[in-house]
């Protein structure tokens, strides 16, 4: 893998606009992603799930095949990233304020 050096961004959510302080810009990617999950499962189910950032809708079906297909790619590359760290006990980070 790669390093390149972090570059501040623009714009983006609070996670990302806290990117220099942050040693490592692909932890900083994940903790965002987490945020993001949290209000993806406090909508899950709603109609407003199933809003695009467009202003279009798409269907409940549509919906979980996509949420199937990324969360089990998700999971398997996650569980790569953990494999190397064995002695490792997962605890929940402590949460953060936006």
């Amino acid at each position: 893998m790669t390093a390149f050096p972090a570059v501040p961004p623009v714009a983006g959510c609070a996670h990302v606009r806290r990117l220099q302080t942050i040693e490592t810009p692909f932890i900083t990617e994940l903790v965002a992603a987490l945020h993001h999950l949290k209000q993806a499962a406090a909508l899950a189910g709603t109609h407003d799930a199933l809003a695009l950032p467009n202003g279009n809708t798409v269907t409940a079906q549509q919906m979980g095949v996509w949420v199937a297909m990324n969360t089990s790619s998700l999971l398997v590359h996650l569980d790569a990233i953990t494999a190397r760290y064995p002695d490792q006990r997962a605890t929940p980070a402590p949460e953060t304020r936006s």
